[in-house]
């Protein structure tokens, strides 16, 4: 009986391994945090990286992270990502100054819902002061009375202002 118990428990854990490694777990463990390696904690270990090999590019690009339980996609020029970073590697690069306005011109081409973008300045994309418009920026055009053709492979709905104003944009 000893050993079929001694087999059972190598089992679970293995089983347990498996399932850490794939994320099941992700859910129950990135709400308390436990673990480096997920939100800004494990973005602050990349930007260090991308700052010591040089690459501007991943330094620069927007990642989708968790932060306090809310999406946001956010760079390496955070603020909150930069006063963790080795003091070697903060401020390696500046990033392109429009780069938050044209990451929400993306999210919002995408369909993202109501996103938030932080890098060198943290931007609600539905605020009507980034000037987003639905012809010049998104390349889509007006909803006629609030809807896109019913052709969803010609056209999307998409809400990029504060006011609700809905743009069709191809897919």
């Amino acid at each position: 009986m000893g050993a079929l118990g001694a087999i059972l428990l190598v089992i679970v854990v293995v089983v347990l391994i498996i399932l850490g490694v794939s994320g099941v777990f992700g859910p129950i463990f990135d709400k308390w945090s436990l673990f480096p390696g997920s939100g800004l904690a494990g973005l602050v270990k990349a930007c260090d990286t991308y700052a010591q090999v040089s690459s501007k590019t991943d330094y620069c690009n927007f990642k989708e992270v968790k932060v306090s339980g809310k999406t946001e996609y956010v760079n390496c020029a955070d603020s909150r990502v930069q006063k963790d970073m080795a003091s070697t590697t903060q401020g390696t690069f500046t990033c392109d100054a429009d780069a938050e306005r044209k990451e929400c011109i993306d999210l919002l081409k995408q369909g993202v819902k109501n996103p938030t973008v932080s890098g060198a300045r943290k931007l609600v994309c539905y605020d009507t002061s980034l000037d987003i418009g639905c012809t010049q920026d998104l390349s889509g055009v007006d909803a006629v009375s609030g809807k896109c053709t019913s052709d969803p492979q010609k056209t999307k709905p998409v809400v990029y202002n504060s006011n609700n104003a809905i743009c069709c944009v191809t897919p």
